[in-house]
């Protein structure tokens, strides 16, 4: 089943999107998403097995992820996939990878803007292991990389807040998180 192929390798996304262009959703070289939207929702909605639509909807996510750099339609569809099935860290593990990929979108690249986008990320991988505890090592592994990312207690005492109070993340995240420094 190819919606289910998790493109992983080069080798593999070039497979993947031949048979996008076998099936008539787009070229050797890209699909167009138009077409491929309507074929999987058809495909979501067709499917009885709610497992099944989990995983289509998460293939989707990826989708919107790699190939689209759509992070809010990416979350949407990593989202729905979680609903589909409820006990799956997959979605979450995602959804706090394009948090913590996000610092040049909602900054510069460095400082405070780029770095609060940890606190939604580190938020995002323990409702992962909460709700799927085989995630647990991998979602372990990104908190105390990312951990050392967050922002300092100087920079967060000369914006006058302190760890532990809520914080309003902007940019296309718009979550609320907790305050942290990594010292």
């Amino acid at each position: 089943d190819f919606m289910l192929t998790l493109v992983k390798t080069p080798q593999e996304e070039q497979a993947l999107l031949k048979r996008f262009a076998e099936i008539g959703i787009g070229t050797e070289d890209k699909f167009d998403i138009t077409k491929f939207s309507p074929e999987i929702q058809k495909a979501i909605e067709e499917a009885e097995d709610p497992e099944r639509k989990a995983k289509y909807a998460l293939v989707i996510a990826k989708i919107y992820e790699v190939h689209l750099r759509n992070f809010p339609q990416a979350r949407k569809w990593a989202l729905q996939a979680a609903e589909l099935r409820s006990n799956w860290g997959e979605p979450y593990m995602l959804i706090g990878r394009l948090y913590a990929s996000s610092g040049p979108l909602c900054g510069p690249g460095r400082g405070w803007d780029s770095q609060v986008v940890t606190w939604p990320a580190i938020d995002t991988w323990r409702k992962a292991k909460q709700v799927d505890p085989s995630v647990a090592p991998e979602a372990n592994k990104l908190i105390a990389q990312y951990e050392k990312f967050m922002p300092n207690r100087e920079d967060v005492f000369i914006r006058n807040l302190k760890a532990g109070q809520s914080f309003y993340v902007g940019c296309w995240i718009q979550r609320s998180t907790t305050i942290r420094t990594a010292d």
